[in-house]
């Protein structure tokens, strides 16, 4: 058997081994580990035990507000009827306007002048050019784009249209035809001339004698609506309706309105603003107010004085109330807040303008009960001018915080003293540009359901760019913000 390779070893080349004393090493990675262990935790407990505040940059920008309203049209409109019985021919074109004496229809009693007029037409083939058959094409053209067939009612609307079209057409060959009548048969044609000045029109629908406050919203239902027209009409009796008169260009535009959108042109106390007409795209300046009608709804008045005549044949009309057009900075209402503030007036604050080193002059007691002054270091959030025009009445919006109810302030170099009781509300937000929540004053121009806007450029207000608490009901003044 062979031998192991141990038992051929030299004893001489056996080595001894000593057994050292193994040392403690402080292990300085595991150490870190440690502690950034401990403060990972404590920061996941804080975490979840603090309520994160998200910030909103400040833009300018504008509100997408729904303002679309239809509404009623009411003019200063009279009714002329007839005289005498016959056949009827007008001189004078829809929506043109008239003074007193001008000639505006004719009645003729035998329908001598309907017959020469007929046989006028029927020898020279058209009493209408070639200019009129395309203004008409282009309205029938007009029409049918536009046609939507929900809304049968507009067929009677393009009809009526068509009608006074043609009649204002036709009413230079009528007065030829006049002319070119016997003494006999023209003594039997009565002329009829206006009485008022104003605009004439061809329709009557009842809405003649009503008045914005009489409406109610049955008024309101198109589908009861009844329009009858008056052009068209050969022969009429005496008392018959032959057209109107609209005397005045002043007129109102009357529609219903909900609940918050009357709140916000109540809130931002909208008295005039910007309308456009949807038909033909046509903006203008109109005063505005609420009413309540006799059946208990919300109403919108817009009233006009100008642009009448463009819509003198139309009931209904569909406006834009462009409350929009003025520009500024765009926040969001859950950013907005309501804060106290003590009104301290100006002539007891030193370096106002001054935005770290405002200061008051308040009454103070050494510790042996001798009386002195402290300065106070105080905040200007804002400032008001008091009910008179004396300076005295002049005061600033200083931070509840930093006084008390019954402190005494001193008047600058003057031994006459303030009470602090004063106090007062500014409607801001929390401005976090510097990592910790610091008021500023906003004055609201428009507002809905989500966004507001606010001036820009205001001495104690926003600026854009600026960053603000999203939602101020979890802010306090002075709070550090983090994300």
């Amino acid at each position: 058997m062979k031998r192991s390779m141990a038992q051929h070893r030299d004893p001489a080349t056996i080595t001894n081994f000593n057994r050292y004393k193994r040392r403690n090493y402080i292990n300085i990675g595991l150490i870190i580990f440690a502690v950034i262990f401990v403060y990972i935790i404590i920061c996941v407990i804080l975490y979840f035990r603090s309520n994160p505040l998200s910030g909103y940059e400040v833009r300018v920008g504008s509100l997408s507000v729904n303002n679309v309203y239809r509404g009623i049209a009411l003019r200063n409109e009279s009714v002329v009827t007839a005289d005498d019985n016959g056949y009827i021919n007008y001189f004078v074109s829809e929506g043109q306007r008239v003074a007193v004496g001008n000639l505006i229809y004719a009645v003729d009693e035998t329908g001598s002048l309907r017959s020469s007029l007929e046989a006028t037409v029927g020898n020279s083939g058209s009493s209408l050019t070639d200019d009129d058959l395309k203004e008409l094409r282009a309205g029938a053209i007009t029409f049918q784009s536009n046609y939507d067939p929900s809304d049968f009612s507009s067929v009677y609307d393009f009809k009526y249209k068509v009608n006074a079209s043609v009649l204002q057409m036709e009413s230079s060959a009528v007065w030829s035809t006049l002319n070119s009548l016997s003494a006999e048969d023209s003594a039997l044609v009565n002329l009829k001339y206006a009485g008022q000045s104003g605009i004439i029109t061809y329709f009557i629908d009842g809405y003649e004698e009503k008045s914005a406050e009489s409406l109610v919203m049955d008024d309101f239902d198109e589908v009861a609506y009844e329009k009858t027209p008056l052009v068209g009409v050969d022969l009429v009796s005496a008392g018959d309706p032959v057209y109107k008169v609209i005397g005045s260009d002043d007129w109102t535009l009357v529609a219903p309105i909900d609940e918050e959108r009357a709140n916000n042109i109540t809130k931002n106390e909208i008295t005039t603003c910007n309308v456009k007409f949807l038909q033909d795209q046509y903006t203008t300046r109109a005063t505005c107010s609420l009413f309540f009608g006799t059946d208990g709804n919300q109403y919108l008045k817009l009233n006009f004085t100008s642009n009448m005549i463009n819509y003198c044949s139309d009931r209904f009309l569909d406006v834009e109330l462009l409350l929009d057009t003025e520009k500024g900075l765009k926040i969001p209402n859950s950013s907005i807040v309501e804060k106290n503030f003590f009104l301290i007036p100006k002539a007891y604050v030193l370096n106002a303008d001054s935005v770290d080193h405002a200061s008051v002059l308040r009454r103070a007691f050494t510790e042996a009960g001798t009386e002195t002054t402290e300065s106070i270091i105080v905040q200007v959030y804002g400032e008001t001018p008091g009910e008179t025009d004396s300076p005295e009445d002049d005061y600033y919006y200083i931070d509840d915080s930093a006084l008390n109810i019954g402190d005494i302030l001193y008047k600058i170099d003057s031994t006459d003293t303030e009470t602090v009781s004063k106090q007062a509300s500014l409607v801001g937000v929390y401005n976090i540009n510097k990592g910790y929540a610091d008021f500023r004053q906003i004055t609201v121009l428009y507002s809905n359901e989500a966004y507001s806007i606010v001036k820009s450029n205001t001495a104690y207000g926003l600026n854009e760019y600026d960053y603000i608490a999203l939602e101020a009901a979890s802010v306090a003044e002075n709070d550090f913000i983090y994300e």
